[in-house]
């Protein structure tokens, strides 16, 4: 069958393409304490040297990322941090403007933490064996003064510079196969979490 008649319900709403991603000036604004035990958290964390979906390494590796990476995992949390990952599910799940079937978070959060001259390169989140990836978060873990350059930047969007964007506790949503980049950290030190929303495959 080929031909078929369209459900009603697959036109209903805005276009998604309307909101390339959502921002929250502070996803913790009612809950502080939250970003103060999520921050000290994170700064326990051992890093190491973040990889890339095609097994780059060396030269061929930072040429397109070169940032320190921790990793919080479900087995690790506190109740504190359970309490904190509930939160940020809530708000997540009451902002899915694109109506993607989300689950939960499916695997680690991931810290970073960039210093000068530390980028990311333009890159998607879905990959080889990553396609339970539905929507992506950048959350500020650094001040608007901790550091200059580092901006995070959607393809089509301008660099998100605004100062509401550089707050610590500020955090970009988007679907996760949209490209984006970190630009480079001139001073300082930028640090933020990465965490993924998983669900089944888009089809």
């Amino acid at each position: 069958m080929t031909w078929i008649d369209i459900n009603s319900k697959w036109r209903e709403g805005q276009p998604v393409t309307d909101s390339p991603y959502v921002v929250w000036e502070n996803l913790f604004q009612e809950m502080p304490e939250m970003l103060s035990d999520l921050t000290k958290f994170c700064s326990s964390l051992k890093l190491e040297q973040a990889g890339m979906f095609n097994d780059a390494e060396g030269a061929d590796l930072l040429s397109v990322r070169n940032t320190r990476v921790g990793w919080i995992k479900k087995e690790d949390l506190s109740d504190d941090m359970k309490a904190i990952s509930n939160w940020i599910w809530s708000s997540i799940s009451s902002s899915n403007y694109w109506e993607f079937d989300i689950r939960g978070f499916g695997e680690a959060w991931q810290y970073a933490e960039y210093g000068p001259g530390s980028k990311y390169g333009w890159h998607v989140d879905v990959g080889p064996e990553n396609n339970h990836r539905k929507l992506s978060l950048t959350l500020q873990l650094s001040d608007r003064n901790d550091y200059t350059g580092g901006l995070f930047q959607l393809e089509g969007q301008a660099p998100f510079s605004d100062s509401h964007f550089l707050k610590k506790g500020s955090t970009i949503m988007f679907p996760s196969h949209h490209r984006h980049k970190v630009h480079p950290v001139i001073t300082g030190m930028r640090k933020s979490l990465v965490i993924w929303v998983s669900g089944p495959k888009l089809k």
